[in-house]
């Protein structure tokens, strides 16, 4: 299964999971006009989890890091 761009950029971080290094696709980031929304998917269909692998849980790690240290 491959993500859609609004589903990779939606991805809360309550929806990642790095010790089990699952990942819960079931929100996703729509334009409308000109706003930004942080909606469900549209679809049953379009939930899913999936495995996420070592090296994308090492950038996500390493992203959080640079994010605490930034604020």
């Amino acid at each position: 299964m491959a993500m859609r761009r609004g589903e990779v950029l939606g991805v809360p971080l309550d929806c990642i999971d790095l010790l089990d290094k699952e990942l819960d696709i079931s929100w996703q980031l729509q334009r409308v006009g000109n706003k930004l929304l942080h909606r469900e998917t549209k679809t049953e269909a379009s939930e899913d989890t999936l495995p996420i692998p070592p090296i994308a849980a090492t950038a996500i790690r390493l992203r959080l890091k640079e994010r605490e240290l930034d604020r």
